[in-house]
C-alpha cells in the first residue's frame, strides 16, 4: 500500500492542536518504522500558487506520492521559510528563489541546489497610479518586500526608468510591506506604488486607481528546489524519487493547462477564470540549467551588495556539487 503525503502546519505559523498532532502521528505510524525514517519532509510555502501548484493539485499530489512515498509536507509562509527549515533541519527539502540563495551563499549556508521546477517573466510587476506614465520611475512611497524577488525587480524597473530620468533620486523613498499587506498599503495611500508578485499583483491591480505598468523588464523568475548538504550525500534515492515525482507533477501542469488552472482556482477560492491570464506565464519543468542558476544568483547578490548586504559576490560552487536526474 502507498504511503500518503501527510500535511503538517509548521509550529512557527500557528498552533497546532494536541488532537492534531495526534492523528499526524497516528498516520505515520500505520506506514511502518522505515517509512517513518525514510520519508522526505518538504517545507511548502502555500500562499502563493505558482510556488505550490505542483504539490498542490489533487493531479499533482498522487503523481508526486506515487513517486516519493510518505513525503511529509510542512507548510510555512514564504520561500525564505521554506530555506531557513531546511538549513534549520526541520525540513530535508525546500523552494528558494535566487534572492535567498545569494544571501545564503554569502553566509556560508550548506545548501545545494537540486533542480529548479519553475521560471515565469511575468509573474512579478510594478503597481503604480492610474494615468501615470509607464516606465518612469514611480511615485513614492514605493511598497515592496524585502530581500525578495519584489525588492529585485524594483531595482531593475529602476535602472531602466532612469535611464531616461537621470535625475531621479538614487535612493526612493520604501515601505517594507508582507505581500498580502500591499493592496491595503496601496488603498490606503501610505503607498502610491508598489512591487509585489502573484497573486497580490493582480488583487492590487483591481483597484479602480491602480494600473500595472507594461514596460517590458527582462527579469526572469526562477524557482529552486534545494536540501541540505548532509542529506544530499546521505539520501540520494529517496532526493531522486522525490524530483521524478515533482517532474511528473510539472508534466502534468504543463500538458493540462484548463484542469490545472480550474484546479488551483478551486483550491485557493479563486473566482473561476481568475487565473486565466497569469497561469500560462508561469512553466513548469524540472531540471538545472547551472550556468543560467549562477547568472540569476548573482544578479540577486549584485543587488544586494548595492544595499549594503553583502561585500563581495558569494562563491556559488558548494551549491553545485553534482547532478541529480529525476
Amino acid at each position: 500500500m502507498k504511503s500518503p503525503i501527510v500535511f503538517v502546519k509548521s509550529l512557527s505559523s500557528a498552533t497546532v492542536p494536541l488532537a492534531t498532532i495526534a492523528l499526524v502521528l497516528m498516520a505515520l505510524a500505520s506506514n511502518g518504522g522505515c517509512t517513518r525514517s525514510k520519508a522526505l519532509t518538504l517545507a511548502l510555502p502555500t500562499s502563493d500558487w505558482w510556488t505550490a501548484a505542483p504539490f498542490l493539485t489533487p493531479t499533482g499530489v498522487a503523481l508526486v506520492k506515487e513517486s516519493a512515498q510518505g513525503l511529509r509536507v510542512l507548510e510555512v509562509a514564504s520561500g525564505l521559510a521554506s530555506k531557513n527549515a531546511v538549513v534549520a533541519g526541520t525540513a530535508d527539502v525546500g523552494l528558494a528563489a535566487a534572492t535567498p540563495l545569494a544571501l545564503a551563499a554569502a553566509n556560508g549556508e550548506p545548501l545545494v541546489i537540486l533542480a529548479s521546477y519553475l521560471r515565469s517573466a511575468g509573474i512579478v510587476g510594478l503597481l503604480r497610479p492610474k494615468g501615470s506614465i509607464n516606465g518612469t520611475p514611480p511615485e513614492e512611497p514605493i511598497a515592496y518586500v524585502a530581500s525578495t524577488i519584489s525588492e529585485s525587480f524594483l531595482y531593475a524597473f529602476l535602472d531602466k526608468a532612469r535611464e531616461g530620468h537621470p535625475s531621479s533620486s538614487s535612493l526612493p523613498r520604501l515601505l517594507e510591506q508582507r505581500p498580502p499587506d500591499i493592496p491595503a498599503a496601496l488603498t490606503s495611500g501610505a503607498a502610491r506604488s508598489a512591487v509585489v508578485w502573484e497573486p497580490f499583483l493582480t488583487m492590487a491591480a483591481s483597484q479602480p486607481n491602480m494600473q500595472r505598468d507594461a514596460t517590458p523588464i527582462p527579469f526572469e523568475v526562477n524557482l529552486y528546489l534545494v536540501t541540505r548538504r548532509s542529506i544530499y550525500e546521505s539520501r540520494l534515492p529517496e532526493i531522486t524519487a522525490f524530483l521524478k515525482g515533482v517532474a511528473a507533477s510539472c508534466d502534468w501542469l504543463t500538458n493540462n493547462p484548463e484542469l490545472a488552472r480550474a484546479e488551483l482556482e478551486k483550491r485557493f477560492a479563486f473566482t473561476p477564470g481568475f487565473l486565466a491570464e497569469t497561469f500560462p506565464q508561469v512553466s513548469y519543468g524540472v531540471g538545472l540549467d547551472r550556468r543560467r542558476a549562477e547568472a540569476e544568483i548573482l544578479r540577486e547578490a549584485r543587488v544586494a551588495q548595492q544595499r549594503g548586504r553583502m561585500s563581495s559576490a558569494p562563491d556559488l560552487s558548494p551549491f553545485f556539487p553534482g547532478g541529480v536526474r529525476p
